[in-house]
């Protein structure tokens, strides 16, 4: 019996501290706001999925925040010129833009983003990047990125593409999913060196 109520006990625990853990992660989200908007970097980085994303890209690129924009996980459907006919920018802006946007048509998944805009990184000496994605999927994005880029300075964009009062039943979905998809992606990240030495 008493080993039960302990069991018990212990059970009630873990389930304030996951319900915690996640209230937690939820107000971090609907708070989040780019780092040092000003700061420039050597690159911008999107990942393809959500609202606005690729237009916050190529504003920044636009506004000289990084002189090269790599978009990650583009559809292998869509080129260069469908993603400027998209922006709602003057057309000597996205002549002047065109020069300096490269799209990876590889990455299906926040790894393989990582993975491949890693392999760019390393090919253009790139020491510092302003990664670019919605804010519900930042944290997992940087954990991601901050495991294959431990030398590059990573500067956190976070788009808001969806609203963020309590009544928004799409908010607290997606950062419920979000929630579970970062705690194993920092397990997976944390544990990882340990087994390749």
């Amino acid at each position: 019996m008493r080993y039960l109520r302990h069991l018990i006990l212990f059970a009630l625990a873990l389930s304030l501290l996951w319900l915690g853990g996640y209230l937690a992660f939820a107000a971090w989200v609907a708070g989040m706001k780019p780092d040092d908007a000003s700061l420039p970097t050597d690159a911008v980085i999107v990942l393809t999925g959500g609202a606005r994303r690729v237009n916050t890209g190529l504003e920044l690129l636009a506004k000289g925040h990084a002189p090269q924009l790599y978009i990650s996980g583009v559809n292998t459907a869509v080129s260069l010129d469908d993603i400027l006919s998209q922006w709602q920018s003057a057309p000597e802006e996205k002549r002047a833009a065109a020069c300096c946007i490269i799209l990876d048509h590889k990455a299906r998944n926040t790894a393989q983003n990582a993975s491949e805009t890693k392999d760019w990184a390393k090919s253009e000496n790139i020491r510092s990047l302003r990664l670019v994605t919605s804010s519900y999927h930042m944290p997992r994005a940087f954990l991601e990125f901050r495991s294959v880029l431990p030398g590059v300075r990573i500067v956190p964009h976070p788009v808001v593409s969806i609203r963020t009062d309590l009544e928004t039943g799409r908010f607290w979905t997606l950062t419920f999913i979000e929630y579970h998809k970062t705690i194993l992606t920092l397990l997976r990240t944390h544990f990882r060196p340990l087994f390749q030495t």
